[in-house]
């Protein structure tokens, strides 16, 4: 591709490649790419809005690029895999970060379930995905999770388990 010579060329092709990367990995992580979308879209407007020139736009979007890059970077540091980093990220969103400990350990408890449950095709398995599904619940019930809110989170899990590990 031919190297782009005007930071309105930059800013654009970056935005273009940030939004294809949403499109392609948001079922992996929809909690950290919904918010890099939110963020994608504030940037743009702030830029059409003339709050900002074409050349902080350009920093602020590479900075996302480079956010992205470091994504499995980020899991280690949490001492989570690539995988479980996703459902750690969900769980802290309905919990906010009270206990990052109890949150770490809810994670790894929950992805370890996961993987044991996990047969072949499971995804296609009722009874397997109701008894996930039901551990799951149980394990939320245990945390400081709003009651209201266990079901629907439950949900966004297997749905989650359906991307990582399906077998």
């Amino acid at each position: 591709m031919e190297e782009t010579k005007t930071n309105e060329g930059k800013a654009a092709e970056m935005e273009h490649a940030i939004r294809h990367e949403i499109k392609v990995k948001i079922e992996e992580n929809p909690v950290y790419y919904s918010s890099l979308k939110e963020k994608l879209e504030e940037l743009i407007q702030a830029r059409k809005s003339k709050q900002m020139d074409i050349i902080d736009l350009v920093e602020a979007l590479r900075e996302k690029v480079n956010d992205m890059r470091n994504t499995s970077q980020k899991s280690e540091e949490h001492g989570m895999t690539r995988e479980q980093y996703p459902f750690y990220q969900m769980v802290e969103k309905e919990l906010g970060e009270e206990d990052q400990n109890a949150l770490k350990d809810l994670t790894h408890i929950q992805t370890e379930m996961i993987q044991d449950q996990a047969v072949i095709e499971w995804t296609e398995k009722e009874d397997v995905k109701r008894e996930m599904r039901k551990r799951i619940k149980h394990q939320l019930r245990s945390s400081k999770i709003n009651k209201d809110k266990i079901e629907a989170l439950a949900q966004r899990l297997m749905d989650l388990a359906a991307v990582h590990y399906k077998k």
